[in-house]
């Protein structure tokens, strides 16, 4: 079996029931086999560019991460919480796997929040030029033309919505932010008391707290139900 010039298999036909082989056998054969061959050559290119992938988010989490020591390991405590999170809530297949790379890139905008010359989406967006304020706009525009990113842009887009409608950029209100938001929102609050310095059960009682206290205004209730089903 050959791809371009480059052997990646062989076929071995055996022990004919009938009478010997014919060239029409053969034929078959070759063709069973060049079929193989490019179905096997397209499944590791797959793998190949599931491997890049991976490994271009991990970088770009790196770059995320590397201008604060603090949020070393940050995006991926966020991602590991919102799946938790995100199972109770019943999600799966594509849903659940679009939480996970928001979550993971939820932050991605704060690499070029510095620099709008080439995002007039968001330069035409009157929202306050902070960081803070402009990072989900940036992160939005930076992976909606990425075909494989383009579902989690609203996602990270609406990660700072508040369900009574108080966050940013929209102002957008309880069912309007999608639901992968608003479990990243309750998440990234939550994982600021560890950012913070607060670990173990310290961690676990103030993080309780945070969710109960925000239920209905920062919060989504079910979100929050859910959190504080999980085990400790």
């Amino acid at each position: 079996m050959v791809v371009n010039g480059q052997l990646i298999g062989v076929a071995e036909a055996l022990n004919k029931v009938n009478g010997a082989y014919t060239e029409a056998d053969k034929k078959i054969l070759e063709n069973l086999a060049a079929l193989a061959a490019t179905t096997i050559q397209n499944a590791r290119m797959t793998e190949e560019y599931r491997n890049f992938f991976s490994h271009t988010i991990e970088i770009i989490t790196m770059a995320i991460e590397g201008a604060d020591t603090r949020l070393t390991g940050d995006s991926y405590r966020v991602a590991e919480l919102a799946c938790r999170i995100g199972r109770q809530l019943g999600f799966v297949a594509d849903d659940y796997r679009n939480l996970y790379y928001a979550a993971i890139l939820h932050d991605i905008g704060m690499v070029a929040v510095h620099d709008l010359r080439y995002l007039p989406n968001v330069l035409s967006h009157t929202i306050e030029r902070t960081p803070e304020k402009l990072h989900t706009l940036v992160g939005a525009e930076l992976v909606k033309n990425i075909k494989l990113l383009a579902n989690i842009a609203p996602i990270i887009l609406h990660h700072h919505e508040y369900v009574d409608g108080t966050g940013h950029p929209n102002g957008l209100v309880g069912e309007d932010i999608p639901l992968a938001s608003r479990i990243i929102c309750l998440v990234e609050n939550l994982e600021e008391l560890r950012i913070n310095g607060m670990v173990g059960e310290a961690f676990d009682s103030a993080a309780d707290k945070m969710a109960q206290d925000g239920i209905g205004t920062k919060f989504d209730p079910r979100v929050v139900e859910a959190f504080l089903s999980l085990p400790k």
